[in-house]
């Protein structure tokens, strides 16, 4: 089966689970979870990013529409065996960017897993796109497996988890506002009365050795109760 019909088929299988299904519950919401995946797989395949040749996508596409590749051959001014091998091509690259089990994974496993590796797949190297380009750099840059050590990894991923570009942001934003225009007033505007305060926050923002917390303290001249 190709893939076209392959997600055809687990979409109507899914819409009729969920008529099955009380709103709101575990199972229904698994079913829309479901029904979301194969619409965004269904959603790449329409874009036609899978292949360069926009012409040969628009023949697949054409085909797919057609109620039997018999009328579609008609429209199309060609064969039903040209029509047939068109199709499975273009089913098998797809396969070959959103995986070959894409649809198994997401009727049968995590839908959410399986969107995750799909948005790699598809999206390239969206894995860095995590990260600050000072923290890539200190990653390794040809990685090898020599054991795996569950509780080594986890400590690795709590660590990385708050350098992602995600949790700085929202770092950022848990910051009071005030406070946050005061910091980046002295720091950004090149007020002349600031200057010394706006030296000892570089220091300290840079890990100065010198310019620990208290010694910044005395620059701003502030209690450091609660820091």
């Amino acid at each position: 089966m190709n893939i076209f019909s392959e997600v055809k088929e687990a979409a109507a299988k899914t819409k009729e689970q969920l008529k099955s299904l009380s709103s709101g519950t575990p199972a229904y919401e698994i079913e829309c979870d479901k029904a979301e995946a194969l619409n965004t797989v269904v959603g790449y395949i329409k874009q036609g990013n899978y292949t360069s040749n926009a012409k040969s996508h628009e023949r697949v596409m054409h085909a797919l529409r057609c109620k039997s590749y018999a009328q579609a051959a008609q429209e199309l001014a060609t064969t039903e065996e040209s029509l047939r091998a068109s199709v499975y091509q273009a089913s098998e690259r797809i396969r070959a960017v959103v995986g070959f089990d894409i649809v198994t994974e997401i009727m049968q496993g995590d839908p959410a897993a399986a969107m995750c590796k799909f948005a790699i797949r598809t999206e390239g190297d969206t894995i860095s796109a995590l990260f600050p380009t000072d923290v890539l750099a200190n990653l390794p840059k040809e990685p090898s497996l020599h054991k795996i050590d569950s509780q080594a990894i986890l400590s690795a991923a709590k660590a990385l988890h708050a350098v992602t570009i995600r949790a700085l942001v929202g770092a950022v934003y848990e910051i009071p506002e005030d406070a946050l225009h005061a910091l980046a007033y002295i720091l950004f505007s090149n007020d002349q009365k600031y200057l010394r305060q706006t030296a000892a926050l570089y220091r300290y923002l840079r890990d100065d050795p010198d310019m620990g917390i208290d010694a910044l303290s005395a620059e701003l001249n502030i209690e450091t109760k609660g820091v």
